[in-house]
């Protein structure tokens, strides 16, 4: 095939999934669970990648090999395809779910897949050509590892110990020359991770600036935006500092649209803040059951699994087909969060949503629906929410990478959360616009909340006088 038309094709099959899962504004990286099954706190879980890297994801940008290296033969570049096709086969949760949804029998298309790497030049084509192949199971989680990529989940991972596989894949000697890594960074803590001050600075400067917060109305309605949950934010205090101001308020509007994850640990912090009771949500994980996630879920905590045969006394009315064929075990994580002692919200929280909510997005919005914590207004999310961070796999002979999600999450009535996503409780034009009372789906909250403010706004744009206004703290 002509390598051009190839990179066209990656190029438009990219756009065209990106744009429909909404994955452009930033990813999710990913998507986690804590350490462990039963979560009484936050800890760090998606590894995302940033807005940069997503939309290089759009326009293959393959690590360069190092100039020292021979070129990868055809039987090295197929051994390494096999590698990750049956580490897929044996792990990978979703591809019924790509049947239904894209028409794509990924498993059914081996010797097609082998055809096109037998026919790239290179190791820059084999990469592109691998890029393409993960393109056809269409999975925000689930792609080859660029060089910003890398630097940035290498430097998520060097957080924590229960990241030590992930880490150890990363720093395979193939995958340091590939990647253009001289030394690996030298190991500071039991477990292989390097220190937290030393990776700080692969994340990033700590920023406020990624919300937005207003008050619509006074006393009555407050707006508060978050467009990331990004790790390299660290924006707690100054949504402490607005959730205090307007904890007496009637209604307050978190708004996720756009959200493609991050962090669950970033809105694990703040809803304790919003709450005046403990709230508690179970989702339940099923596995495929490959010897690759041993050592991952391990790491994780993650030990005690039920055989698939017990999923049916769960009753769960819309399990997909192939839950008890094609997996060999699930388990049920508790997601519990205690409130602080600010004692919470006492008004209605709306939670708005559109199709690019993702990953630990998803899995706030879906237990935000859950548990009641919010009402939900907007469209339905992007999904693959539930569960922990995707897996990395070092490719033994390019030292490539490339991650993809492990755990198929079932929301409470069994269906699939990457296949029916998180429906909101009212449905509204989730189009985003530069001045919120201009927005339908603000419009809708308000509506809901029978505010005055939609009286108030028309007085002010025909200029006559209102006692409401609005007022910008933080604003990116």
């Amino acid at each position: 095939m002509n390598r051009m038309y190839r990179k066209k094709s990656i190029l438009a099959a990219a756009l065209a999934f990106l744009l429909s899962a909404g994955l452009l504004a930033g990813c999710s990286g990913e998507s986690s669970s804590p350490a462990n099954a039963n979560v009484a706190s936050a800890s760090p879980s998606q590894v995302p990648l940033d807005e940069k890297a997503v939309t290089a994801a759009a326009n293959p940008e393959p690590p360069a090999g190092n100039e020292k290296s021979a070129p990868l033969t055809e039987k090295q570049k197929l051994q390494d395809f096999d590698y990750m096709y049956d580490v897929l086969k044996d792990n990978y949760p979703f591809f019924g779910v790509n049947k239904r949804l894209h028409g794509v029998d990924w498993l059914a298309n081996r010797e097609e897949y082998r055809h096109w790497i037998k026919d790239t030049a290179t190791d820059e084509e084999f990469a592109e050509e691998l890029e393409y192949i993960l393109l056809k199971l269409n999975n925000g989680h689930t792609q080859m590892v660029g060089l910003q990529d890398y630097s940035y989940m290498k430097g998520i991972y060097e957080t924590a110990s229960y990241f030590r596989p992930w880490l150890e894949q990363m720093q395979k000697p193939a995958v340091l020359q590939r990647y253009g890594q001289e030394n690996p960074r030298q190991q500071t803590h039991e477990g292989g991770t390097a220190s937290e001050a030393d990776s700080t600075n692969v994340l990033g400067k700590i920023s406020r600036v990624n919300i937005r917060t207003q008050i619509l109305e006074e006393g009555r309605t407050a707006y508060l935006g978050l467009p990331s949950f990004g790790m390299e934010y660290h924006d707690e205090p100054a949504i402490g500092e607005f959730l205090q101001k307007v904890k007496d308020y009637k209604t307050l509007i978190i708004d996720i649209r756009g959200n493609g994850g991050g962090s669950d640990a970033y809105w694990m912090d703040f809803v304790p803040m919003l709450i005046s009771k403990p709230i508690s949500s179970n989702n339940y994980l099923l596995y495929r059951g490959g010897d690759y996630a041993e050592p991952f879920l391990k790491s994780r905590g993650m030990t005690d699994f039920n055989p698939i045969s017990l999923l049916k006394r769960q009753h769960l009315p819309n399990l997909p087909a192939e839950a008890l064929t094609d997996f060999k075990n699930y388990q049920v994580e508790t997601l519990k969060l205690s409130p602080t002692n600010s004692g919470g919200f006492t008004g209605k929280i709306y939670l708005l949503v559109d199709h690019v909510v993702y990953s630990s997005a998803e899995k706030f919005a879906a237990f935000a629906k859950s548990t009641g914590f919010a009402t939900l207004v907007g469209e339905r999310t992007g999904g693959d929410g539930l569960g922990m961070d995707p897996l990395v796999v070092a490719l033994p002979n390019s030292g490539y990478v490339f991650r993809f999600s492990l755990q198929m999450g079932l929301n409470a009535d069994g269906s699939c959360n990457d296949e029916v996503k998180t429906v909101p409780d009212y449905a509204a034009d989730p189009v985003k616009t530069k001045y919120l009372m201009d927005d339908p789906t603000v419009k809708k909250v308000l509506e809901l909340a029978g505010s005055y403010l939609l009286k108030a706004d028309r007085c002010i744009v025909r200029g006559k006088p209102s006692k409401f206004h609005v007022q910008h703290f933080y604003r990116s």
